[in-house]
């Protein structure tokens, strides 16, 4: 278990009532219990759609069947979308 396994078991939960959903990031830090890194706060890269590498943030969203849509740095917050 990583540190993003209950953002990717809430998000996988989510599916069955949802296909868009904005989260805020403080809300990201609750489901998983610890806060975000600085980078997620400063740079929309960290939010890619990307399971390579040490992207397991990314691996968790993209395993519940979702991507990143939009991110909105200044106001904190990420939009996801199904992609099954």
């Amino acid at each position: 278990m990583n540190k993003y396994s209950p953002l990717e078991k809430y998000l996988y939960y989510l599916k069955r009532y949802d296909t868009v959903i904005n989260l805020p990031f403080a809300e990201i830090e609750e489901i998983i219990g610890k806060p975000l890194p600085p980078s997620a706060h400063k740079h929309p890269a960290w939010w890619a759609n990307d399971s390579t590498g040490s992207h397991t943030h990314a691996r968790a969203w993209m395993r519940a069947g979702w991507k990143v849509d939009h991110i909105d740095l200044a106001n904190e917050y990420v939009e996801f979308s199904v992609t099954e």
